[in-house]
């Protein structure tokens, strides 16, 4: 018989701290590794929102430079003009029908009119100011005159918003170079390069505007 050189005397209170540690161990454990997942979980959904911001990117760069080629090839842009600061910020067709730089900051009220024909340039003041008032859409055709000497015809129109107040904040619209309706040699092959839907459009405002003046007719 040999006498063991050690034995294992466990009191109650022994047993019961090592439950306790045991248990402690399995639960920082298991929190680790749901950390672990939780963030590998967060960096999966990270990746995945990155790759869509990236593809949406992409597809506005496309949808944007989709618009600006074919704002060029119908020669018409947009425009918004602020009220209070007298700025009107244009897209960079609207610059380059104006013989601007196309990537022009916004431009002051002033220098816009200076590109306006100096006879059409009260009949523009009238109208837009007949559109702040709250009467008919602002819908003009007349005459600019390019840095160059240049002169052209446009057909612009734009819409009055508001604040609670009814108050005019800005006005929005398009504007757009019908040099091709105006005649020259090569007016009929400039305006087949015109899409038919602008045409399109165009024919159906003019035959609102004849219909009305019938109606109009009619009453008086």
């Amino acid at each position: 018989f040999v006498t063991p050189f050690y034995s294992f005397n466990f009191r109650h209170a022994d047993l019961v701290y090592l439950a306790i540690c045991t248990v402690f161990a399995l639960v920082v454990g298991w929190i680790a590794a749901a950390r672990r997942r939780a963030e590998e979980e967060l960096r999966d959904a990270r990746d995945a929102l990155d790759a869509k911001v990236l593809e949406r990117t992409t597809d506005l760069r496309e949808s944007e430079g989709k618009l600006e080629e074919a704002q060029r090839i119908a020669r018409v842009g947009y425009w918004e003009r602020d009220i209070r600061t007298g700025l009107v910020n244009w897209s960079e067709q609207s610059n380059r029908i104006f013989g601007l730089a196309p990537d022009e900051g916004p431009v002051p009220i002033a220098r816009y009119q200076e590109l306006v024909h100096s006879e059409d340039r009260p009949r523009i003041m009238a109208a837009v100011a007949e559109a702040l008032a709250g009467g008919k859409r602002y819908d003009v055709e007349y005459r600019i005159v390019r840095p160059s000497g240049e002169v052209r015809i446009i057909h612009s129109q734009g819409d009055v918003t508001k604040d609670e107040s009814d108050r005019p904040l800005r006005i929005f619209g398009t504007v757009q170079d019908i040099r091709a309706q105006a005649g020259g040699a090569g007016a009929a092959r400039e305006r087949a390069q015109i899409p038919l839907y602008l045409r399109v459009n165009r024919s159906i405002d003019l035959g609102r505007r004849f219909l009305a003046g019938q109606s109009s007719h009619r009453r008086s």
